[in-house]
């Protein structure tokens, strides 16, 4: 709540109700122990817990150093066909992998989707 007080001393009050999107993003892995040439299974839960529609958002994952995607693996198991990432970045550290060009997702929206990676 908000109190303005003009000069004459008279007050009024407001109260401002702030809506915001809040994006998330969890990723599993579906094996814990793994060898050279071994390929495993990301599965990634992506969503908009806020209150309004998030605009113009993007997922950006990262695979650690080691793994390479498996081009083409992507699968969506819900929500709306993100298509396959694009490899923005490949360093010591690891791959980056980015899906762009989207607009408001919805509040309470949720997406599932798997991905496979190779072990080096």
């Amino acid at each position: 709540m908000v109190t303005a007080t003009n000069a004459t001393g008279a007050q009024d009050n407001a109260t401002f109700l702030v809506l915001c999107y809040d994006l998330y993003s969890n990723k599993v892995i579906d094996k814990p122990v793994v060898a050279s040439g071994d390929i495993v299974t990301y599965t990634i839960n992506y969503g908009n817990s806020g209150q309004i529609a998030a605009p113009n958002w993007s997922l950006v994952d990262s695979l650690p150093s080691g793994l390479q995607y498996v081009s083409g693996s992507l699968t969506i198991l819900s929500g709306i066909n993100i298509g396959q990432p694009v490899v923005t970045s490949t360093t010591a550290s690891g791959q980056v992998l980015t899906w762009t060009g989207f607009t408001n997702m919805a509040p309470g929206y949720s997406g599932l989707v798997s991905l496979k990676a190779q072990i080096l």
